[in-house]
């Protein structure tokens, strides 16, 4: 079934089935209006049409966004783990460097104590 809005364009539209089923013929009236109804219908689906690539594009621009986003906040947590790992291994050669230093200045103190003995 055909869904018009228009009361009067259904209803009219029902005599010329109604007519030509009767007939067999429709007159140039009658063809003019279902032709001009089919015009309408297909300029209404290339709206649809139209419509619905400028959603798809809009949907592609949410989904590249959303991963632009996810990317982003990954880049960023890798970015700071890898700090806090950079900062992990300043710490453990910063302790190292101070217990060689500390080992080096027991050794010099040792190393006076030695002599004197001899």
């Amino acid at each position: 079934m055909v869904v018009l809005p228009d009361r009067a364009e259904r209803n009219q539209l029902r005599q010329v089935i109604m007519k030509a089923q009767e007939r067999e013929v429709m007159t140039r009236e009658e063809a003019g209006f279902v032709i001009a109804l089919i015009e309408r219908f297909r300029v209404d689906i290339e709206k649809k049409i139209k419509q619905l690539n400028v959603l798809q594009g809009e949907i592609g621009q949410l989904q590249t966004n959303e991963r632009i986003i996810i990317e982003l906040v990954e880049s960023m947590t890798a970015a700071a783990e890898r700090d806090i790992a950079r900062q992990e291994t300043m710490n453990k050669l910063k302790e190292a460097r101070e217990k060689s230093s500390e080992e080096e200045k027991e050794q010099k103190a040792k190393a006076p104590e030695e002599s004197e003995d001899q």
